[in-house]
């Protein structure tokens, strides 16, 4: 039986090979040594546009990270404003590019460096290969990851520490001070859609988002908007309120009442929109104490609206607010900022104190940089 069933497949799928249409022109036969260059190049290509991709991100969201740091409250880190690698934390389909192209070996070495961090201060520069911090040697090959994460974890924000690197065959020893940012790691998505959210402990940024982001000031102010999701709360909030509507829904259940996932559902988009607007509200404190402009961010929404016309209309079941009542929304708080400005008071929301915010315990800390 087994081999009638092969030899019936196989029948199958010549009767298919030979009666589906071919090409015209046959295929062109192409030298296996010229394939293989051009995809090395074509990953060369792609790994460049990567870390312009990255390069962009650290030197937008830097500064807002700083900014952010109390905002954060007990998720916070020491940075030095630095990506790192060797060449074993490559993927291994880039491994090989990345080795040609930064010169990767077994040791650490600096792959970006974020404009205005204390590394850019202290005149550390990418491909700069990480020695020692404050005599504390970085190891390599594969442990060396997990061992710069734990020096750059024990260091303090504010404490100044000597950082030895190599450079053209010569140690150079700077002195540098870490910043306390907020603990949120930003990752870049490939996907095409032009998207950004936050799960608590990450930022994700689309491809698509990058590329329609054209000016810095539009991705800044989606960058700390997703930044105010994480410092506030609002996932966990949001999946509180959800179970909250399960629990509803089996109530429901047990008293006869057909009620498929409708509290649920209910409950996931209670306060979604007043969510958003908070975001919102916070992201324009976060962009004024980092020195970002701030006349300008409602105009984002106006663009959006032109790509993106259904989000002109108000719906009150969306889990967004219009963007029209954001672009007004921004505009008041814009408006709100400078007056405190112009009265010399602080950049921190109304109603806000920090004891609330204390109490946002949301996970464990991530990597340090």
């Amino acid at each position: 039986m087994p081999n009638r069933i092969l030899i019936s497949t196989l029948l199958l799928l010549a009767a298919l090979i030979t009666g589906c249409a071919k090409p015209i022109i046959p295929n062109q036969e192409l030298p296996p040594a010229l394939l293989s260059l051009e995809q090395e190049k074509q990953r060369s290509l792609a790994l460049t546009e990567q870390l312009k991709r990255r390069q962009r991100v650290m030197n937008i969201s830097f500064p807002l990270m700083v900014a952010a740091a109390d905002f954060c409250a007990d998720k916070v880190k020491p940075s030095l404003g630095i990506s790192f690698s060797n060449k074993e934390g490559i993927d291994k389909s880039y491994r090989d590019t990345a080795i040609q192209d930064l010169g990767l070996g077994d040791a650490l070495q600096v792959i970006l460096v974020a404009e205005g961090s204390p590394a850019a201060t202290a005149g550390i520069a990418a491909g700069d290969v990480l020695v020692s911090v404050d005599d504390k040697p970085f190891k390599s090959g594969k442990k060396a990851g997990a061992s710069v994460k734990a020096l750059l974890a024990s260091l303090k924000a504010g404490q100044p520490v000597d950082l030895v690197v190599a450079r053209a065959d010569k140690t150079i020893t700077v002195e540098i001070t870490p910043s306390q940012i907020c603990d949120y790691p930003i990752l870049i998505s490939n996907q095409d859609t032009v998207n950004a959210y936050a799960n608590g402990r990450q930022i994700i940024l689309t491809k698509g988002l990058l590329r329609f982001s054209e000016q810095d000031s539009d991705l800044a102010l989606v960058i700390a908007h997703e930044l105010a999701h994480n410092a506030f709360g609002h996932v966990p909030k949001i999946v509180k309120n959800a179970f909250t509507g399960v629990a509803v829904d089996l109530l429901a259940f047990g008293f006869g009442i057909p009620s498929p996932a409708a509290f649920t559902i209910t409950g996931a988009n209670l306060h979604r929109q007043q969510f958003e607007a908070e975001a919102d509200h916070i992201a324009l404190y976060i962009l004024a104490r980092s020195g970002q402009p701030i006349d300008h961010a409602a105009d984002f929404w106006r663009r959006v609206a032109a790509e993106y016309p259904d989000q002109i209309d108000k719906n009150i079941g969306a889990s967004h607010p219009s963007s029209p009542e954001r672009f007004l929304a921004i505009e008041s708080t814009v408006k709100i900022i400078k007056e405190k400005r112009r009265r010399g008071d602080p950049l921190w929301p109304e109603g806000l104190n920090k004891k609330s915010l204390n109490k946002l315990n949301l996970g464990k800390k991530s990597d340090g940089q």
